[in-house]
């Protein structure tokens, strides 16, 4: 009788496999780690694989060597230890294969003393490094030392650190660990400032494990580690300054992408979260760098906004590239999550809309973004869909139904998004960002809004206040069509998508300092036009108008204790 071939295995599940890990890990009940001596090399607090696999068997985790086995290299593979005696080595069972766990803290701290003392002979090279030469200070006369604002210059120009600040930090280092101290050996501290240093001669030796690097704690260190792993993950990226090591094999062990690009995605993040947090500064990305940042970001969204929310909405704020935008926006509206919570609403939505709104919403979709290649013309693709978005938006919201000015604003959701999503995502931003409050009946929002920016003007901007005061107005009165289509009929699409990335992080501060900004880029043209010809300056916008004029002057106004 012929035997059936056996059964392929299946992988095991990665629940099972991290507590798996937990426990071959464990320094008492896991594997027996101990030094060993083979072929003239000694090997720290290590394993051999028989041992792993009498390990699996005794503690019935497999039935058999041969599973075990397999597992060995499962876990071999995805980093969590590595052989030590030969390179590219399969898991064996055998007394030969000698393994040790992957101690990830371990390999940037060997990386980073390797790269701090590289940088502390960089720095002390008379040639290349810290100025120094003979000074006098306070009638004593100090040889062959530096200024503290000096090496915070240099170590700008000729290192990683981009901030005075992080160089003021690496210098601290420096000189608790001896390397270099003030000419007053009783003053404590590395200043940006204009003190004298000198070189120590026989300096203090650098520690192995930087003070307060812990495994939950890495903010001390202020690098860029990059180093390379001698198993399938070729290149790891990350911040020790912040972003814990263990954090970034987690986030490798759960993505399941072993990936130089996915990688990448994580390096770009970090080094951006580490500017952030730790000195409050943007870092200097090349637009490669920004979209490879980007690209990471949106392929895994849930877990940086999870972890590096602020972080996130720094990145949103400085603008999202097009090609993100639409799963960007959908994340900070919420919008998926509703779509996916009702898959029918929009087509009943669409059945039971009320006709007698039927030729008001007609009559303004031709008018939305008339030059705009998709919205041109009564029959193209974008005239229809947004019928069809407005349409079902007044069958939704029985209190607002249809007002003049949603039309811009669900057209520029259509731009990113597709029509039963622009759907949700127009419901959204009323809701979340109370724009329903601005087209309730007697537009009550949008009469407050109004009155804020009309003081924000006569504090910010006098001229133009007085300007508009000569004809009895107030400045809200070209800027009430800005607030009704969230700038929809006043710019070009990529202005307006711009300015829409930082509305979805700061809602209507956002709003009143792009209205300002727009008033003060013109205001020597509207200071030297006739008053009729204001209300119409901006249909066509000043070219002095653009997304980085209005990104670079709105960012001048502190106006979030005027909205409270």
């Amino acid at each position: 009788m012929e035997s059936s071939p056996p059964s392929p295995r299946s992988p095991t599940p990665l629940v099972h496999r991290k507590d798996i890990i937990a426990r071959i890990k464990h320094p008492k009940k896991g594997f027996p780690q101990k030094d060993r001596l083979q072929d003239r090399k000694v090997y720290g607090q290590s394993f051999t694989g028989k041992e792993g696999v009498d390990w699996f068997i005794k503690n019935k985790v497999v039935n058999s060597r041969e599973d075990a086995t397999e597992m060995g290299n499962q876990l071999l593979e995805e980093g969590v230890f590595v052989c030590l005696n030969k390179k590219k080595a399969m898991f064996e069972d055998s007394t030969i294969m000698i393994y040790r766990f992957l101690d990830l803290e371990t390999f940037v701290l060997d990386w980073l003393l390797h790269e701090k003392q590289a940088i502390i002979h960089k720095i002390q090279s008379p040639q290349t490094g810290f100025h120094r030469k003979n000074r006098t200070r306070l009638f004593t006369k100090h040889d062959d030392c530096f200024v503290g604002s000096e090496a915070v210059t240099w170590m700008i120009q000729n290192t990683p650190i981009s901030s005075r600040k992080g160089a003021v930090s690496f210098g601290n280092s420096l000189l608790e660990e001896g390397i270099f101290c003030h000419v007053d050996d009783t003053r404590n501290g590395f200043q940006d400032a204009n003190e004298l240093y000198r070189f120590a001669s026989k300096p203090r030796r650098i520690p192995r494990k930087p003070k307060g690097f812990h495994e939950d704690d890495t903010t001390d260190v202020p690098f860029v580690v990059l180093f390379n792993l001698k198993f399938p993950i070729p290149l790891v990226h990350c911040i020790v300054a912040q972003l814990n090591p263990r954090d970034v094999l987690n986030f490798l062990l759960v993505s399941r992408e072993f990936s130089i690009v996915t990688l990448k995605y994580l390096r770009n993040f970090s080094l951006y979260y580490f500017n952030r947090r730790v000195f409050g500064i943007p870092v200097r990305l090349t637009p490669n760098d920004r979209l490879e940042l980007w690209m990471g970001v949106h392929s895994h969204w849930e877990y940086f906004y999870g972890r590096y929310s602020e972080e996130i909405r720094e990145l949103v704020r400085d603008g999202v590239p097009a090609k993100f935008r639409r799963k960007v926006w959908q994340e900070m509206l919420s919008s998926t999550e509703m779509l996916k919570k009702n898959p029918d609403m929009y087509r009943f939505c669409l059945e039971k809309f009320d006709e007698k709104n039927e030729y008001s919403i007609r009559k303004d979709v031709g008018r939305t973004f008339p030059t705009h290649p998709d919205f041109r013309g009564s029959e193209s693709s974008g005239q229809v869909r947004l019928f069809n978005v407005l349409k079902a938006f007044a069958a939704f919201n029985h209190e607002i139904m249809y007002c003049q000015g949603i039309n811009f604003m669900a057209a520029v959701l259509l731009t990113v998004m597709s029509e039963e999503e622009a759907f949700w995502a127009l419901i959204q931003l009323m809701k979340i960002h109370h724009y329903d409050h601005i087209y309730s009946k007697g537009l009550p929002g949008l009469v407050q809004l109004a009155g804020i920016l009309n003081l924000l003007v006569e504090e910010y901007l006098p001229e133009i206040s007085d300007f508009f005061a000569m004809e009895g107005l107030k400045p809200d009165i070209v800027a009430n069509k800005w607030f009704l289509t969230l700038f929809g009929c006043a710019l070009p699409i990529d202005i307006v998508t711009s300015i829409w990335d930082r509305f979805l992080v700061d809602s209507w501060e956002v709003t009143l300092r792009v209205a300002l900004s727009l008033l003060e880029i013109s205001q020597d043209i509207i200071l030297n036009s006739k008053f009729e010809n204001v209300f119409s300056m901006f249909d066509n916008p000043p070219v002095l108008v653009t997304a980085e004029s209005i990104a670079t002057v709105s960012r001048r106004y502190q106006i979030s204790q005027v909205i409270k």
